[in-house]
């Protein structure tokens, strides 16, 4: 039994107040990762609307020189571009990138390109880590799905 009972008055308030440092922790991880798929996937979009853009005007140079040289579109083309612009690094199957503390890993992007109409779509997965108080106790991992198309307005 307990002789001194005026410490047990706080222990309500120290547990309360552990509970929302812990919440916040949580919420901060949570924003850190948030914050580190958008960046990403600004980067692919501005990397994607770069190579649509290029591959138009070589296209309209084409046709303005009335020659029907097809102009081919690569996926390795886009991801060697994606990997210079955001800075990762190749490993195998997978593009990483760390970002001081935190190593995030994207799947190699697929390209699809409809030709008729310079419409391409990118898909790739994004892979954050999720640390509380320096352990790892999870993934998040997000779809990314980024359309971009030349639009004539002619």
């Amino acid at each position: 039994m307990i002789k001194f009972k005026e410490g047990a008055a706080y222990l309500k308030s120290a547990f309360i107040t552990l509970f929302i440092c812990i919440l916040i922790m949580l919420i901060m991880t949570f924003w850190s990762a948030v914050a580190n798929i958008q960046s990403f996937k600004s980067s692919a979009r501005t990397v994607l609307d770069a190579y649509v853009s290029e591959k138009s005007i070589k296209i309209f140079n084409e046709i303005k020189d009335s020659k029907d040289n097809i102009i081919s579109f690569s996926a390795d083309d886009y991801n060697q571009r994606l990997v210079s612009f955001c800075g990762f690094t190749d490993s195998g199957g997978h593009f990483e990138k760390l970002n001081p503390d935190l190593i995030y890993s994207v799947s190699i992007p697929s390209l699809t390109v409809d030709n008729s109409e310079l419409n391409m779509k990118m898909e790739c997965t994004v892979t954050v880590p999720l640390y509380f108080c320096g352990v790892q106790i999870s993934n998040a991992v997000a779809p990314i799905s980024i359309n971009s198309s030349f639009e004539d307005t002619f």
